[in-house]
């Protein structure tokens, strides 16, 4: 196994964490085989592998985006039960004058 140098002490007191002592060489012990594992994974030869946008050929199956009508403002004055002429009049919910 290669030997790889994790600081605890830093990564515990950058994320302000609290940790035990087993916590603390638990999570090195698990942060040492994420990194052997991304080491691993980085040796992989992708020399011959094609980068290919569309191999899941996924599609958009929504529509696009439309304006289909506009508001009324007399219409929707005239709907509503209150109004000044130019806005909705709603009673007041937060306490003050």
């Amino acid at each position: 196994m290669k030997n790889i140098n994790v600081d605890i002490e830093k990564i515990s007191n950058l994320s302000m964490l609290n940790l035990s002592e087993n916590e603390k060489t638990e999570l090195k012990k698990d942060l040492e085989e994420i990194i052997l594992f991304a080491e691993e994974i980085s040796k992989s030869d992708t020399v011959d592998i094609s980068i290919n946008p569309d191999r899941n050929e996924l599609k958009n199956v929504f529509r696009a985006d439309e304006i289909t009508n506009t508001s009324n403002r007399e219409a929707l004055l005239k709907n509503a039960e209150t109004n000044d002429g130019t806005y909705i009049s709603v009673p007041k919910i937060m306490g003050g004058n």
